[in-house]
């Protein structure tokens, strides 16, 4: 039961590190000796780096000056939705590695509370699927509406 716990926490843990992307940059961070813990802490702190860039970079952005274009606004619009969105992903995603790391800390201290904590990860990791599958069905449509959108203004440019 107890590798099953740590197999799934490293399930979460692959599956964030996909969703992500690149980073801009890692803290050592110190672990407790548990490779699993160690895992999730560098994860936390990647998501938590790149969290902090992309708000720098998104309240650093010029603001957009009003275009007499609708196309070239929505384009510009939907672009700062797309950022906005991947900054909830990574918030999602760090947090449910939080969770998740936490869990194993308390399993470490009380072992005769895992099957509680096991079952209390695994609602949360249904939660945390649920929420992902959203921003997942989020992000198509704005994909969608984005390519529309660029489709409209260069096939107005080129009549």
């Amino acid at each position: 039961m107890p590798n099953r716990f740590i197999l799934l926490c490293i399930v979460t843990l692959v599956m964030g590190t996909g969703c992500a992307g690149p980073t801009t940059g890692t803290r050592d961070t110190i672990s407790s000796g548990d490779p699993a813990l160690g895992l999730l802490s560098k994860r936390i702190t990647q998501l938590t780096v790149n969290l902090n860039g992309l708000s720098k970079r998104m309240s650093e952005a010029p603001p957009m000056p009003a275009e007499s274009d609708a196309t070239l606004q929505e384009l510009r619009e939907l672009d700062l939705f797309g950022w906005q969105l991947h900054q909830k992903q990574w918030g999602l995603q760090r947090d449910h590695l939080v969770f998740a790391r936490d869990q194993l800390e308390k399993a470490q201290k009380n072992s005769g509370d895992k099957p509680q904590l096991l079952n209390t990860w695994r609602q949360r990791q249904q939660e945390y699927q649920a929420a992902l599958e959203e921003i997942y069905h989020q992000r198509q449509q704005l994909e969608q509406k984005h390519l529309e959108a660029e489709a409209q203004l260069i096939e107005r440019r080129l009549r």
